[in-house]
Formats: C-alpha cells, structure tokens, sequence
C-alpha cells in the first residue's frame, strides 16, 4: 500500500504539480524584487541620455506589470481550485482568481506578499491529494504538458524579459561607470600658503569670528575625458594627528571653462581662497607658518561630462551628470 502512494509516477506528479502551480507566482514575485533594485538605474543613476532612455524602454514591460499586480490586482495564485465531488473524486478547475471589484492598493501588497506562500500551500494540498487520488494526478499531468506547451512557445520572450533586460541595464550602468570614471582625473596642488586674517560676522552667535585665508592654487587634468564641471569638498588633515575637517567646495572648476579653453587633454590651473575658521585650525593644529604637516584631499561628489551624442546631442542632451554618492577621494596635498 505505502509503495503504491510513493511510487515513481506520483513523485513526478508531485514536481509537475509545482512547476504548474508555483514557478510563475514564484518568477513573478522574484523578478519584481529583483527589477526593485535595478529599475532606480533607469531614473537617474543611469544619467547618459540615450542609454537612460533606451534602459526606460526597455523596462517599460516591467511598469507595466507592476501596475497590473499593484494597481489592478492580481490573483492570489494561478493554480489549481481542488473541489471535493462527494463520490470520492474531486473536481479540478484552474485559473486565476481576478480582483475585479477594485480592492485597495494596499490590499495588492498583501496579496501579492502572499503569493508565493499561498501557492506552495496549495501545492502542498495538492501533493498529498495526488497521493491518494488518480484522476488529479492525470489532471496535473495534462496541465504540465499544457504548461510545457506554452513555455516552448514563450520561452524566448520570459528569457528577453526575467534575464536581459535587467542585465542590460546593468550593463549601461557599468558603461557609464567606467567611460565617466573620476579615476583618470589627476588634481595637484600647484601652492597653498597663509594669506591673511579677518573677522566675520555671525549670525547664529551675533558676534565676530576669526577667520584665516588661505591662497590655495591647484591643477586638473581630465585625461582626455570632456568634464564640463566637477563639484566636491575639501578635507584637510593633520598627517601627525589624522584630525580634519570639511569645506565644502562647492564647484571646483567654472561651469563653462570646458567651452573657453582650446587644449581640453592636458592640465589646466584654477586658485580659490580656502577659509579656515579658529575652531577648525586648533581641531587640527593648523599653524599658518607650518603647512607641510597639512594633508590636502578632493572628495569629489559631482562631475558633468559632455555626453557626445551625434547630430542633436549638443542641443538635446549636451552632458552626462554623475553622482558619486559617498564621494571620490583624490589626494591632492600628500
């Protein structure tokens, strides 16, 4: 008796029984958290023009049925309803169960929390039931070759849908990345020495504070890259005590200095005045007639490229704007 519940064919049953009942909920649920992490690429991490609108495009499928599932509804399982007969055998029916009576959003976000749970569950009823039940094992087995029917025929499309799309917008991501790379940018500091002290008002204490200036005279060399503008701070440390502090530098080169220069591939000089409160001098020990203890470094947050899309690139989409989120350090004063 117990070798003819587990006998072979059931067993197989059983795995068809799963195939049908849980891989797409299962596919469905899996892609949309997985496209969760990828499609915020598409909205502003991917910055180039034309491969952020071709990666839009091409998830384009993805919105919509994250509209379908969340907006619309969607059936808690695409699986089998089993009905007791009351002659001993059961009734077999298949098909989604429809939202058609506009259910909250919120409720979609349960629903579709429990879609997987919810098909393994019936899975599982339905496994113990073919144990016992000949005529839902037939039924399952026909419903797998319908099953394997359609996926010949749409296999090509869930491919193009669950695997490339995603991984080809994680490929323009890491295009973009290393074609607008802040790695090749080389920053110097060509002179940095005390200039003088003057006193500024403030408004939050109502009294005067001492402030240092500093003429700070540094070099970049974008390497052949078309940097329109690089943004960042400058971190200042003491190389004997690691203490430092912040100045946020807000643009480091002017915004159309790329457009007035004739030679963009070698190095090009700016100077700015660094100034450095009292506070901030005695956290790291400044002392304006020893600067060689002074470590200087670029913390690039910011940088815009030209993006050199042929024919209405200029007009259209004139550059290419990448944020470096936790910032890009390039030592500037060792």
């Amino acid at each position: 008796m117990v070798k003819d519940v587990f006998n072979t064919s059931k067993i197989k049953s059983i795995l068809k029984a799963f195939v049908v009942i849980a891989v797409l909920p299962i596919l469905i649920v899996g892609g949309i958290i997985a496209v969760s992490f990828v499609a915020p690429y598409c909205f502003g991490d991917i910055s180039h023009p034309l491969m952020g609108m071709i990666a839009t495009i091409i998830m384009i499928p993805w919105g919509i049925l994250f509209v379908i599932v969340f907006f619309l509804g969607c059936g808690l399982t695409p699986s089998f309803v089993v009905i007791p007969t009351g002659r001993g055998g059961y009734s077999v029916r298949s098909g989604h169960s429809r939202n058609g009576n506009g259910i909250a959003f919120l409720f979609n976000i349960i629903k579709f929390i429990l879609l997987v749970p919810t098909a393994l569950l019936i899975w599982i009823i339905v496994s113990i039931i073919i144990l016992f039940n000949e005529k839902l094992q037939i039924k399952i087995d026909e419903q797998y070759e319908n099953f394997v029917l359609k996926l010949k025929e749409w296999y090509k499309v869930g491919i193009v849908f669950f695997v490339v799309a995603p991984l080809i917008v994680l490929g323009f991501n890491t295009i973009e990345n290393i074609a607008y790379s802040p790695k090749n940018i080389q920053i110097e500091c060509v002179d940095f020495h005390y200039n003088k002290t003057r006193e500024q008002h403030s408004f939050n204490t109502g009294t005067y504070q001492q402030i240092d200036d500093y003429y700070f005279e540094y070099t970049i060399n974008p390497n052949g890259k078309d940097i329109t503008e690089i943004k960042g701070e400058w971190v200042f440390i003491n190389k004997n005590t690691s203490e430092s502090f912040t100045i946020d530098a807000g643009t480091f080169v002017p915004f159309d200095w790329y457009w007035k220069i004739e030679d963009k591939n070698f190095e090009h000089k700016f100077n700015t005045t660094i100034s450095i409160s009292k506070e901030d001098k005695e956290q790291i020990g400044l002392s304006s007639d020893n600067l060689d203890n002074l470590k200087i470094v670029c913390k690039i947050n910011y940088i815009s490229c030209e993006s050199n899309i042929p024919i209405l690139g200029d007009f259209l989409f004139p550059t290419v704007d990448n944020e470096y989120k936790g910032g890009y350090e390039i030592v500037v004063k060792p």
